[in-house]
């Protein structure tokens, strides 16, 4: 090897590295995960779209997302309100606000689970509400077809939307009523 093809050799290597010292990797915002039933497909494209709402969010960024099949999602929706139970039978009879389970009219099929400090920390969705009906197949079987339903993009991000919203507007009430109340201790 000639000292001229050294010399290109070390300078890509060195404009190589020195441009990797430079990248700065935006961090990625808590998990978002799916459950083994969930198709991959759908997976993918609704993880992407949730990590989207998390990135644009300072409310939704810790946020933990579980996409869920159906059952999946009963046993997380069971076990949050066990935990609610045992937690509210331990407290005072006058339950604290910040203690209690977050009610939307969706509550079958997204379950906002409360962390130590009083705010969303985990959301469980159960990936049926990206579907929508092929109504052609429905036609041709006559209301019979075996699995009417497909995957929709603009569904999961409704419903990413949806989410993003409801944590970001629970975090807004949850921070005014702490500003309003600054001896009241922040769970």
């Amino acid at each position: 090897m000639t000292v001229a093809q050294l010399s290109t050799i070390l300078l890509l290597v060195v404009t190589s590295a020195s441009g990797q010292e430079h990248t700065v990797r935006k961090p990625l915002g808590a998990a978002i995960s799916c459950t083994t039933e969930v198709p991959a497909k759908t997976c993918t494209i609704a993880s992407g779209t949730f990590r989207a709402a998390q990135q644009a969010s300072k409310a939704m960024f810790p946020v933990k997302v579980l996409l869920a099949d159906e059952r999946a999602f009963q046993q997380e929706s069971d076990e949050e309100k066990k935990r609610f139970d045992i937690s509210a039978r331990s407290s005072s009879p006058a339950l604290d606000n910040s203690k209690s389970l977050p009610l939307t009219p969706f509550g079958h099929s997204i379950l906002f689970e409360l962390g130590e400090n009083g705010f969303i920390s985990k959301v469980v969705i159960c990936v049926d509400l990206f579907n929508e009906v092929d109504v052609e197949q429905l036609e041709k079987t006559q209301g019979h077809a075996r699995d009417p339903k497909y995957f929709d993009r603009n569904s999961a991000m409704t419903w990413a939307t949806y989410v993003l919203g409801y944590v970001d507007g629970y975090y807004s009430s949850r921070m005014a009523t702490t500003l309003k109340n600054p001896n009241q201790k922040v769970h």
